[in-house]
């Protein structure tokens, strides 16, 4: 994606680069002290890469993590090289859908636990700890805040095309 984008808002003014496949950190929640960026990976040659969980906590909270993926070499063609598939997730069903233009932000739940993939435009969150982070095509989300306060998404004017999969 590449893209970069300023953004304004009534408390802070930030500057972000969106790269396809990653979340990056905005702005981190109050206290955190790791690094304002997280090492994630563009999907590129090595074997391990990161998805972005969105969860609640036992008091209703918010939060997100970044999750390793491990893919691990299995040969399925020969002469070929192996590829490099991730463990098996148990899905129960999967679905496309268009973001629509004018959607700008959206506070919500998700109703169950899902895998959202971004295949066209950028998406940035923000949970109620105050960690907000953006990602553009080809990032993976598991949203699994089916209680609590929730988080905000946040989509572009042109709106989007994502991939529900739902989590068995």
């Amino acid at each position: 994606m590449g893209r970069h984008c300023d953004r304004s808002s009534e408390r802070q003014l930030w500057v972000c680069a969106v790269t396809g496949g990653v979340f990056q950190r905005v702005k981190a929640p109050p206290g955190d002290r790791s690094s304002r960026k997280h090492p994630e990976q563009a999907w590129g040659a090595s074997d391990n890469r990161t998805y972005l969980r969105i969860y609640s906590d036992a008091n209703g909270e918010t939060h997100m993590q970044n999750i390793d993926i491990t893919l691990l070499p299995q040969e399925v063609f020969k002469n070929n090289p192996p590829l490099r598939p991730s463990e098996t997730l148990a899905a129960s069903g999967c679905s496309f859908c268009r973001v629509p233009s004018g959607m700008r932000q959206v506070s919500w739940h998700t109703s169950r636990r899902k895998l959202v993939i971004w295949l066209t435009g950028e998406v940035e969150f923000e949970t109620s700890d105050g960690d907000i982070r953006r990602g553009g095509a080809g990032s993976i989300v598991l949203a699994e805040d089916t209680t609590g306060k929730g988080h905000v998404s946040r989509h572009p004017p042109e709106g989007q095309l994502l991939v529900f999969v739902g989590l068995a």
